[in-house]
């Protein structure tokens, strides 16, 4: 049976040049994946980045607009959706958090992991939080961020 000693094993007896020529194209190999996940990973939080960008906004457009026009009702709707939206991470924090808690008793490193996507997903929650201190501005001032807010996204 081919096991993780036997490999080694075979490799120490070979000469040192072909050890390192294989370390060497073993570490080409690694870095060339490492290198397109990196780029992958990178495509992937970008795009999530602009979306939840153009979430945020329009949420912030909607309270603007609701806030300009004296339209209550569409101001506490716009801010419902806005605090079911931060409910939504606030529970993933939660329950990553309670399992991160409960492996911590069986593998620590778990318990780490499971506490810090916790608070990431707290950070996410806290950005969905509707924020009304920019309604205290003027009129014009508002009705400026949200002709800057509709140019930032179309």
């Amino acid at each position: 049976m081919l096991t993780i000693e036997v490999i080694i094993k075979t490799i120490t007896e070979w000469p040192v040049i072909i050890q390192g020529a294989l370390g060497s194209a073993l570490f080409a190999f690694i870095s060339y994946i490492g290198n397109k996940m990196i780029k992958h990973l990178y495509f992937i939080w970008n795009k999530y980045s602009k979306e939840n960008a153009e979430i945020l906004d329009s949420h912030k457009q909607g309270l603007i607009e609701a806030h300009l026009e004296r339209d209550f009702v569409e101001l506490n709707n716009v801010m419902t959706v806005m605090i079911f939206c931060s409910l939504h991470y606030l529970m993933k924090a939660t329950l990553f958090v309670s399992l991160g808690y409960m492996a911590e008793s069986f593998i620590p490193i778990f318990g780490v992991v499971g506490y810090f996507i916790g608070f990431t997903f707290l950070f996410k929650a806290m950005t969905y939080s509707p924020h009304l201190k920019f309604l205290g501005k003027s009129d014009d001032e508002l009705q400026d961020i949200k002709i800057n807010l509709a140019k930032k996204h179309s």
